[in-house]
This record gives C-alpha cells, sequence and structure tokens, in this order.
C-alpha cells in the first residue's frame, strides 16, 4: 500500500473568529446571570431571548453550520424545533392532567 501525503487543510474558522464567539457567549451569560438576580420586568423573556442567541452562535460557529449546505442546516434546525414542540406538547398535556386530577 502506497503512504499518500496527508494534505492539511486550513481551518474554516480562524482562531480570531473563535475568541470573538467565546467573548460574546461570555458577555450574554453574565447579562443572563445578571437578569436571572435582578428584578428585570419581563426578564424571563429576556433570558429567553439570549439563550436562543447562544445558541445559534454554538451551532453556526462551533459545530460549524455556518458553512455547511442549506439542506444539512434546514433538518438541523428543524429536528431541533420538532423536540421543542413535542415537548412543550407534552408538558402542557402533563400539565392540564395534574390541574384535572387535582379538582
Amino acid at each position: 500500500m502506497e503512504n499518500l501525503p496527508i494534505k492539511s487543510e486550513e481551518p474554516i474558522v480562524s482562531p480570531k473568529t473563535f475568541f470573538l464567539v467565546w467573548v460574546i457567549l461570555m458577555v450574554l451569560t453574565v447579562f443572563e446571570i445578571t437578569a436571572g438576580y435582578k428584578g428585570i420586568a419581563g426578564k424571563d423573556y429576556l433570558i429567553l431571548i439570549l439563550m436562543l442567541g447562544q445558541a445559534y452562535l454554538v451551532s453556526f460557529y462551533f459545530m460549524h453550520l455556518r458553512f455547511e449546505k442549506l439542506p444539512l442546516i434546514l433538518s438541523v434546525v428543524l429536528g431541533v424545533l420538532l423536540t421543542i414542540g413535542l415537548l412543550c406538547a407534552l408538558i402542557i398535556w402533563d400539565g392540564t392532567h395534574i390541574i384535572q386530577l387535582s379538582r
């Protein structure tokens, strides 16, 4: 078997971009923690929006979905959305069932 030279590919994202995304994730985390401890009106929605921003950054940069083709991105995003919808439906069903049993 012939030994072929291994090609080294350039990284898709530069280390500078990874560091910048990491810093943004840390800042968003500090905002989430601060919002959780402070009596901010609508803090639940603020934390939810910040969490979605973090999920976007992690999936698109650290999981490299930003550089993938659209069908792969849609399959991942739709799978996550369907899972979230199913979990929400099960939680709501279970909650209403518990409320009916407690009457």
